[in-house]
Parts: C-alpha cells; sequence; structure tokens
C-alpha cells in the first residue's frame, strides 16, 4: 500500500498556502505555475518527461479496509523500478533515493519520455504505476503476470 506525497494531498487546502509555499504566478517554466486554469490557456502541464516523482509507501503485512479485515502482502523483492501503465504501453523507470524511516520507504523516480506513435506520448492523462522488483517486458495482453513482482501499489498518477 502506499501514496503519492504532493504539495496539498488529495484535495486542495481551505486556506490560502504559507507566502513561501505558494505557486508562483505569472510565468511560463514547466512545473511552476499554477494559476488557475478555467481562466487561461492551460498549456503548462500537470507533469511532463523528466518530472522528478517523489513515492513514498508502507511494509506489507498492515491490515486495511473498512474493517482492517484485509492484511497487505506481497511475494516481490525489495522494489526497485516503477511501472508504468496506460491503456497502449507499459514502461520502466529506476526508483532511486530509496529509504526508510519511521516504518515508511520513500523513494524517487524520473517520468519517462516514451510515445507510442512519434508526437503523442505514452505518459498522458490518467496512469496506473507501481513499484515492482524487476523489469520484464509485459503488455496489456499479459499485464497480469506482473503480479508476484508488484512490491508496492498500484497508484494512480496523473499525467500531462
Amino acid at each position: 500500500m502506499g501514496k503519492l506525497r504532493s504539495r496539498f494531498g488529495p484535495a486542495a487546502p481551505s486556506t490560502d498556502p504559507p507566502q513561501g509555499q505558494a505557486c508562483i504566478g505569472n510565468t511560463n517554466k514547466t512545473g511552476f505555475d499554477c494559476t488557475a486554469s478555467i481562466s487561461q490557456d492551460r498549456t503548462i502541464p500537470l507533469s511532463y518527461p523528466g518530472h522528478e516523482v517523489f513515492l513514498e509507501w508502507e511494509n506489507p503485512g498492515k491490515p486495511v479496509g473498512s474493517n482492517n479485515s484485509y492484511i497487505t502482502a506481497t511475494m516481490a523483492g525489495p522494489p526497485r523500478f516503477v511501472v508504468w501503465v496506460s491503456q497502449l504501453n507499459i514502461t520502466y523507470s529506476p526508483l532511486t533515493n530509496i529509504s526508510t524511516q519511521n516504518g515508511t520507504n520513500y523513494g524517487q523516480t524520473i517520468q519517462p519520455d516514451v510515445s507510442t506513435y512519434e508526437g503523442d506520448p505514452a505518459i498522458n492523462g490518467t496512469m496506473f504505476i507501481a513499484l515492482t522488483d524487476v523489469d520484464l517486458p509485459f503488455t496489456a495482453f499479459n499485464l497480469s503476470n506482473i503480479n508476484p513482482h508488484v512490491a508496492a501499489g498500484p497508484f494512480l498518477y496523473q499525467a500531462g
């Protein structure tokens, strides 16, 4: 089980963020402008190839669910890769800077720059990512074979 770390978490804050943590408005630098998209042509993506993605996840063996009746488990070894799964493509990136602190695991990766067709990014829209112990070549037709290699996840990732 795990979650992606983000600035605001699952919902935007009900109050303005502290001045030092506010987004930088009036800039066209990729990844730094977060002014309201409803009032402008939104050309700056939520994420982009080369974007650093920070992950955190828990060790298996934790009770989860509405009544804690399911215990998380995995047959995989320690996570070494992030698998990026879309409708048509499966690709990997290395999981780096892995550390553990107070029972929580941390790592990071770089969003890959891959295309299914020239100019059509494979990592776009809502994706699934997971942490795996190997980077075996799977397709949409045999993806269930990855299950024994998933150390944490899957997670939803909003790209593009």
